[in-house]
């Protein structure tokens, strides 16, 4: 009878409970959307309506799709998702066909963010999603801070909650963000990619569920009078709905004494690629290597809407690749962008890579895959880091013809603290003579060396050499391709060697080689983030836009004709 008895509460005890087996996955993975006045098309709060949808419940978690977007693997915070023997439990629920032995409430494991704003703003009002729209994307100037902002997160509220799937933020030029507003003539712009210099998805974003709040000690910082845009993602779902909803600047959170640590943007892909190949239906994209040590704290990943797979990843200076995040069934389920707690440290040197697999290789070649990483510089390490070798002058090179006539043409600018010598436009004959390779061809009325900013900088090296000048920058984790430089970190070491012009020497130096803006663009040794400064314009842009005013960035491996170097150096004896 014991023997029986033990038997009758195994099985007792195997049978699925929706107490015990279901409500718990639940109310962890699914009521932080699926709630009252949530996004989720079913309140999962209500055990009935669980019931009542119950088999297309086990239908989306079985294939994946809910929840949504879940990285597979890397350093990111993984969202909640449930386990195999979870589904196998609720599997055996729904196939039973239980109803719900007495009252269970359910309660979301994480309540929304109740932080009151610092500052709020109407977006996209009378902006309406059609019945059949697919995959509409509209960006609206979401305001323009009257003040500097310290932000610690982002929530929206919207009209129509989880109709505007994915909201991303950036920041930037009031000016240009207006602009693009007037041009277009539909409600909103199509801005995908940069304002001013900033990333889509510079300053955050916020998912499905309408919350994105940074770590404790983290912040993002709004400039005054720099407008914030957001990039809104939507899909028509059977109805005409509204768009509108209120977007909310969160205050950060501080820890202890320690300062709030502020976030900058770095991108993979787009216009912080290095470089970027297409080989079927995958994409790859390799950024330029840290120029310092960095703390990886969120990443938003927009690889397109014909992805199906996605991996973001970083190679460290010691060659050992860390999978970031990687996400096997990228669907339209859209989320909000993915916090790395606690920090991944991205050492000095370090390559990323992004790689997307679309639905197949035409469509990969029309996509324009791109990873915006928030970073926070690296704390000050205790022991001071060892002093880096000075690089000296290696002994003079023999300067060829062109190269001699080159650097005999420099002109003398300037006066007294200001004076600099000042090259005209490096020629093709000296980059070939230098490297024993081609520059980018030709194709407009010039014959400037196309190149990119690592060339440039490999070239002031060389051209330092063969003048017996101490070579104006050291080249760390260099990547080469035959001749070519690539990609590396590159520090200026000061000395009088040949070297880029800063915005400022580039002025200063304007006049005296008058007529060379225009031909190219200029590279020069100032950044906006990961991209260059580049002035003066060059012949294919329109006419009245070239000139001492003309100035634009690009990512410093950018290879095209347009862009070139005159180059600098400071006198001896100044």
């Amino acid at each position: 009878m014991q023997l029986i008895a033990l038997a009758i509460a195994a099985l007792t005890a195997s049978e699925p409970d929706f107490a015990r087996d279901v409500a718990p996955v639940l109310e962890r993975c699914c009521l932080h959307c699926h709630r009252p006045g949530g996004p989720g098309a079913y309140d999962f709060t209500r055990p009935a309506e669980v019931k009542r949808v119950s088999r297309t419940l086990l239908a989306v978690i079985e294939s994946g799709v809910m929840p949504p977007f879940l990285p597979v693997e890397g350093v990111v915070e993984f969202p909640s998702r449930p386990t195999e023997d979870e589904i196998n439990a609720l599997k055996a629920w729904v196939e039973r066909g239980d109803g719900i032995d007495g009252a269970v409430d359910l309660h979301p494991a994480t309540l929304p963010e109740t932080r009151e704003p610092i500052v709020a703003w109407d977006v996209a009002d009378g902006w309406t999603i059609g019945a059949n729209d697919n995959r509409q994307m509209r960006s609206f100037i979401a305001g323009i801070a009257d003040r500097p902002l310290v932000v610690g997160g982002w929530r929206v509220r919207a009209k129509t909650p989880g109709l505007v799937a994915r909201t991303l933020l950036c920041a930037g030029d009031a000016k240009l963000a207006k602009s693009l507003d007037e041009r277009d003539a539909s409600l909103g712009f199509k801005l995908t990619g940069d304002l001013a210099t900033r990333p889509a998805g510079g300053i955050g974003g916020v998912g499905i569920d309408g919350a994105f709040v940074l770590p404790d000690g983290f912040a993002i910082s709004i400039a005054a009078n720099e407008a914030i845009v957001a990039e809104c993602h939507a899909d028509g779902r059977g109805r005409d709905e509204s768009g509108r909803f209120r977007l909310e600047a969160l205050p950060p959170v501080v820890v202890g004494e320690s300062p709030i640590r502020m976030l900058h943007a770095m991108t993979v892909g787009g216009g912080g690629a290095e470089r970027e190949t297409c080989v079927g239906d995958t994409v790859t994209s390799v950024a330029p290597p840290n120029d310092r040590d960095v703390d990886l704290v969120a990443i938003v990943l927009r690889p397109g809407m014909y992805a199906v797979r996605v991996r973001l990843w970083a190679v460290g200076p010691d060659g050992r690749a860390t999978t970031l995040v990687r996400i096997d069934q990228w669907n339209g389920h859209v989320d909000r962008p993915y916090l790395v707690d606690p920090p991944f440290r991205l050492a000095r040197g370090t390559r990323l890579s992004l790689e997307t697999v679309a639905e197949n290789a035409v469509l990969a070649k029309r996509s324009t895959p791109q990873a915006v990483l928030l970073v926070a510089d690296a704390l000050a390490s205790a022991q001071p880091e060892p002093a880096a070798p000075k690089e000296l002058a290696a002994a003079s090179l023999p300067a060829g013809p062109a190269t001699a006539a080159f650097l005999a043409s420099a002109v003398d600018c300037g006066k007294d603290d200001a004076r600099q010598l000042a090259t005209p436009l490096v020629p093709a004959t000296v980059y070939r003579e230098v490297f024993g390779v081609d520059p980018e061809p030709r194709t407009g009325p010039t014959q400037a060396a196309g190149l990119t900013w690592f060339e440039a900088i490999d070239l002031c090296n060389e051209l330092s050499r063969r003048a017996g000048l101490e070579p104006a920058y050291r080249v760390e984790f260099a990547e080469r391709d035959g001749a070519r430089l690539m990609s590396a970190v590159v520090t200026p070491l000061g000395g009088c060697g040949w070297r880029l012009p800063s915005e400022t020497e580039w002025t200063a130096t304007f006049d005296c080689r008058d007529g060379l803006s225009g031909v190219l663009w200029n590279w020069t040794s100032d950044a906006e983030g990961s991209a260059r400064i580049v002035r003066g314009g060059c012949w294919a842009d329109a006419a009245g836009t070239q000139g001492k005013n003309a100035r634009s960035s690009a990512p410093p491996a950018t290879r095209n004709e347009l862009f070139g170097a005159r180059l600098v150096r400071t006198p001896a004896g100044r």
